[in-house]
């Protein structure tokens, strides 16, 4: 069995161009758990993070570890210690960057980490951070963190902070493009808000009206992406852009005599094509999971869920299972294995 990645994989795919303008959805069911909604279990932690670029698959773990692994074979390549549980990912050029809160209802401060792409070990040391950050996004020269009230800008090559833009309460999530820094938060006055910062001068250009609750926020095609655009699953609750399409993770409760199972959760992720399209479904087999973490790259799109353990990928273009990776220590697991 194969991985999105793989390259036989990568063939099959283009031999089916003319799926390219089409919606997939992928159907998944889960099941309600005391976790936090935003960390999915996988293998003896839960996933508070995931990122992936061409060759590898980084997942940070609420066991305060970096998981770095092949997407075409499932190894576990390493696992790296970090100075607290990662809320978020971003990847460049300099490396990966991870940002991380303490413990305890009295914390204050968080971290920011760079991991060297090559061996996943960290860069310099941890950052400490006046805040506690939400989010972590690169572009424009500069990696922004996303804190409580506050958007920091940090130089990527000292990692000194070099500015701290006034954002308001609720911040959200943040994502780079278009020459801005586009950050989603909640109800302030009661109105959510696109805040847009120039990368140029670092101050807010504009603050936009949007729907709330924007959880997340990406930039494709010459504009900024929240999970409540309009087109989208208003029931939205992560996002990514990749392979010409927005991907979107949507939460809908259903009720017990639907399903056979109390306190039921069914997650839809969804691959709406930016040129239009109709769509095809795909269903994906029950697991008892909170809702999934999204991340695009080497050649898939890729979800956390848990508590099976697993890292799915989706071919982009078929919308189908193509893999999954079980990021346990001391093993190695192809995709589907």
């Amino acid at each position: 069995d194969r991985g999105p990645g793989d390259p036989e994989t990568r063939r099959q795919r283009g031999r089916h161009t003319d799926m390219a303008a089409r919606i997939f959805f992928v159907t998944l069911t889960v099941t309600v758990s005391v976790c936090a909604p935003s960390m999915a279990a996988v293998g003896d932690g839960f996933i508070g993070a995931l990122a992936v670029d061409r060759r590898t698959v980084w997942a940070g773990l609420n066991t305060s570890e970096m998981v770095r692994m092949d997407p075409d074979t499932g190894q576990v390549r390493s696992r790296t210690p970090t100075p607290a549980a990662l809320d978020d990912l971003a990847i460049g050029p300099e490396g990966v960057w991870g940002v991380s809160t303490c413990a305890g209802p009295r914390c204050r401060y968080g971290a920011l980490t760079r991991f060297d792409r090559a061996s996943g070990r960290p860069l310099g040391g941890a950052r400490r951070l006046e805040t506690n950050p939400r989010a972590v996004a690169l572009g424009g020269g500069s990696v922004w963190v996303l804190g409580d009230r506050r958007l920091l800008r940090i130089d990527p090559a000292t990692s000194n902070e070099v500015a701290s833009i006034s954002i308001g309460r609720d911040a959200q999530d943040v994502a780079v493009g278009g020459g801005m820094a586009w950050v989603a938060t909640g109800a302030q006055d009661g109105a959510c808000r696109l805040v847009a910062v120039a990368i140029a001068t670092g101050r807010v250009a504009a603050r936009r009206r949007v729907p709330c609750l924007p959880r997340a926020v990406a930039y494709g095609r010459g504009r900024p992406w929240t999970t409540q655009s309009a087109g989208l699953p208003q029931s939205s609750v992560d996002l990514a852009i990749g392979f010409g399409r927005v991907w979107v993770a949507e939460a809908r409760r259903t009720q017990p005599e639907e399903t056979g199972d109390a306190q039921t959760t069914v997650a839809h992720v969804t691959g709406i094509d930016l040129r239009g399209g109709r769509p095809v479904s795909t269903a994906v087999a029950r697991t008892p999971s909170w809702i999934p973490e999204i991340a695009v790259g080497a050649g898939g799109v890729w979800i956390a869920n848990a508590p099976l353990g697993r890292i799915t990928g989706i071919d982009p273009d078929s919308g189908r299972i193509a893999g999954s990776l079980r990021p346990q220590p001391g093993r190695t697991r192809g995709p589907r294995s």
